[in-house]
């Protein structure tokens, strides 16, 4: 539009994985920042309140950021994991992480900071377990392709597991 400011603005949008790669806009349904249109060029995700669901930060080229908290996701149970190294209290990027639930279910999430243009991520994982009441352990497989089990630690907080502190997987070598 001739005169505008930020020509290149649009509405956010908000999408519900239904599983797979089906998904659904529920913008709508969202709030009323989703119906500004601006010029938003970064999102970063991560649990800034730690209530175990994931929060987000948008930011807007020439505009203020938007600070997204998501007041859903932390109703159910939850686990959250930090991974640091064996000799170095450094999060460890690749590692690859199993919640092995009671009903046999495996909940598997990598750990990573990429996201967004000019954004990270929160390196930290956080497992939705629904209305699973208990975690019976949990499978780290390290960027080093050692494997090792830990006990699944409280439901509802954050948990660090350092490499070399678990015990080794018999599972995995078979």
């Amino acid at each position: 539009m001739a005169g505008d400011s930020y020509p290149l603005h649009q509405r956010n949008q908000l999408f519900h994985n239904r599983g797979g790669a089906a998904f659904s806009e529920v913008s709508d349904l969202a709030g009323a920042v989703f119906e500004l249109s601006e010029v938003s060029r970064g999102a970063a995700f991560g649990d800034l309140d730690n209530d175990g669901d994931v929060d987000i930060v948008v930011h807007n080229n020439s505009g203020p950021l938007r600070l997204l908290v998501n007041e859903v996701g932390h109703q159910n149970s939850w686990l959250g994991l930090k991974l640091v190294g064996r000799s170095v209290s450094r999060d460890m990027l690749g590692a690859w992480v199993e919640a092995v639930l009671a009903d046999g279910v495996v909940l598997g999430r990598r750990v990573r900071t990429e996201g967004s243009y000019a954004s990270a991520r929160d390196p930290r994982i956080v497992f939705g377990l629904g209305g699973a009441a208990a975690v019976e352990k949990i499978r780290v497989t390290w960027p080093d392709g050692s494997v090792e089990s830990f006990a699944p630690g409280a439901l509802g907080r954050y948990t660090t597991l350092r490499q070399g502190s678990g015990s080794p997987d018999r599972e995995a070598a078979e």
